[in-house]
């Protein structure tokens, strides 16, 4: 384990922070399978009152199930969660230990959930809710989205209604020609 670690600190030194926590994380969680992700997503969506199906296309859109994943924003791991959202979250958390695949779902849930309530506070309208609270999980809280975030929010929603009894693909998206 030692040598592990000393690997990884002469990696960190050639190739930058960033790359070395990446490294890391595909060294520690190298076995992890898909369903031990599935029980994750199954529990933690339980807990915090989701549908599991809405995390699964989170998680598949964000990061394609990669426990590693980083994004040039500096969004990390399944959820593609930000350093500073999960500091709302859980105050003392690290970059390490937001690779961690049930930490990083747990906060992108959570974070999830908070928006999806203060979006149907307003619209009282899950459809409504669901749509903009998707795209504030990708762009952040703001009245005017990018042609991005609108394509992100059409990727999950088709993601979604894929899997769950929740057929939804908004007018947007079809306007859009997000197909």
């Amino acid at each position: 384990m030692k040598c592990v670690v000393w690997l990884i600190l002469v990696v960190a030194l050639a190739i930058g922070k960033a790359e070395a926590h990446e490294t890391y994380c595909r060294v520690k969680y190298k076995g992890i399978s898909p369903t031990f992700i599935t029980k994750v997503i199954y529990r933690v969506s339980s807990d915090v009152g989701i549908d599991p199906w809405l995390i699964y296309a989170v998680i598949k859109v964000e990061s394609n199930f990669d426990i590693c994943a980083t994004s040039h924003a500096g969004a990390i791991g399944l959820m593609q969660v930000l350093p500073s959202t999960a500091k709302l979250f859980e105050p003392n958390i690290t970059v390490d230990r937001l690779y961690n695949p049930v930490i990083n779902i747990r906060i992108g849930t959570y974070y999830l959930k908070a928006l999806l309530d203060y979006y149907n506070h307003i619209y009282r309208d899950y459809r409504k809710a669901l749509f903009r609270a998707l795209l504030a999980y990708n762009a952040g809280v703001r009245k005017e989205y990018t042609y991005i975030s609108l394509e992100y929010s059409c990727k999950v929603l088709k993601v979604y209604s894929s899997r769950s009894a929740v057929v939804f693909y908004p007018e947007v998206c079809r306007r859009f020609e997000f197909d």
